[in-house]
């Protein structure tokens, strides 16, 4: 498998192209810390946005359902699909207006979904799926019986024709005006989701705010000088 995601009419990106990244580790490290993605698909009737937990298995994202859903039912023959996960790292206040922003990381993968049948991969797929939320979690817990497993629709996406982008640091304005830019960092109610965490270990949910000055000069009076 290439390192490179592939490049497309869809995933080439022509505005800030500065922030794109088709590095597929980059992908991967951002799907693994992620915990909902946002599937878009033409349900038939219109196109619907619906968010779901989804996990990685290798080079393809897992997806999952009610074998009664409607939109689900449509996967027989395959069913074209985009699917986007959004790390928010933190809300960048500007002094302008214009020049607030946000931090993130995401990745939005293209692809056409399909069914999986086989029963070993459908089981790891189930496992990959509460690993992913927690990781020793399957473990832990009982394992999906037979009625459960008939109950429930496993996809695949395939992790291939997709890009990432990422915005990191101040305001715009930063340079240029004498102000104070604040950086409200927003922690994960289950911050320890990385590679690194161990196993059941969750914290609590939290707000760290801080404060960069990037001029020298005093900052002006305003809502992001002033002291918390």
């Amino acid at each position: 498998m290439s390192s490179e995601l592939s490049r497309t009419d869809k995933t080439t990106m022509t505005r800030h192209d500065e922030r794109a990244s088709y590095e597929r580790d980059i992908a991967n490290a951002i799907l693994d810390e992620g915990l909902v993605a946002h599937v878009g698909l033409d349900a038939g009737d219109g196109v619907m946005v619906i968010p779901m937990t989804y996990a990685r298995m290798e080079n393809d994202l897992i997806l999952h359902g009610a074998v009664a859903s409607r939109w689900l039912g449509r996967l027989e023959a395959g069913l074209d699909v985009s699917v986007c996960v959004t790390l928010l790292d933190g809300l960048v206040l500007a002094q302008s207006a214009f020049s607030h922003s946000m931090n993130y990381r995401s990745v939005v993968v293209f692809g056409k979904a399909t069914l999986l049948v086989d029963p070993e991969l459908k089981q790891a797929a189930f496992k990959a799926l509460l690993d992913h939320m927690l990781p020793g979690r399957w473990d832990d817990s009982r394992q999906p019986d037979q009625k459960e497993i008939a109950a429930t629709t496993v996809i695949k996406v395939p992790i291939d024709e997709a890009s990432v982008k990422v915005r990191s640091g101040p305001p715009q304005d930063a340079k240029t005006a004498p102000c104070w830019y604040r950086h409200r960092a927003y922690i994960s109610c289950i911050s320890g989701h990385t590679p690194n965490r161990q196993k059941n270990q969750i914290q609590l949910i939290g707000l760290v705010q801080t404060k960069h000055q990037w001029n020298a000069q005093a900052p002006p009076q305003s809502p992001f000088s002033s002291p918390d």
